[in-house]
């Protein structure tokens, strides 16, 4: 099993997320708790920049202009979506999750999301995304089925429709430049 080292991150990044990908149960399992951000900060750096050059060919070039401020939200969406899945774990089963090894966990689910740069697609990554989730709190969290779909089907329910209310309103704002 291997895992990712940000001081060694060509040699290692690859094969975790192969080792992800092929038993996301026991990857997530023997997770080692790094007591710095480094690492997630890291992957979710990894996720922005292949959402980026995902994007280029589907969006075009200018995706790669806004990269500091997808790089910058993506992040933000992380360190959130961590506080959340610390406080979820303390408050629905009262088990104990620190926020660092949270933030590890969402650094490493937030991977498939670069897969939403690609149109028809990103449900792909979206779902990947939750499951990876899924089975990090049943394997890593102790959590038992139906509490850990519960903890990340709800929230990224929400924060989907908020997107698509957004998409929506953004999309019916219409802008008419004067001749």
């Amino acid at each position: 099993m291997t895992f990712f080292d940000s001081s060694r991150p060509l040699q290692t990044l690859f094969p975790a997320m192969m080792s992800m990908v092929r038993n996301p149960g026991a990857f997530f399992e023997a997770l080692p708790f790094h007591p710095y951000y480094r690492h997630g900060v890291f992957l979710a750096s990894f996720a922005v920049l292949l959402f980026s050059f995902l994007a280029v060919p589907f969006h075009g070039v200018l995706t790669l202009f806004i990269f500091p401020i997808s790089w910058a939200a993506v992040l933000l969406f992380v360190w959130l979506w961590s506080r959340y899945l610390s406080w979820a774990m303390r408050t629905i089963p009262r088990l104990p999750m620190p926020r660092l090894l949270a933030f590890n966990i969402t650094s490493y689910c937030v991977i498939p999301l670069a897969l939403l740069a690609i149109p028809y697609v990103g449900w792909i990554g979206l779902l990947a995304s939750v499951y990876l989730q899924w089975q990090a709190l049943v394997h890593r969290g102790k959590v038992n089925s139906a509490t850990a779909l519960m903890m990340s089907i709800v929230p990224a329910a929400v924060v989907l429709f908020i997107g698509v209310a957004g998409w929506i309103a953004a999309m019916s704002v219409q802008v008419h430049l004067v001749d």
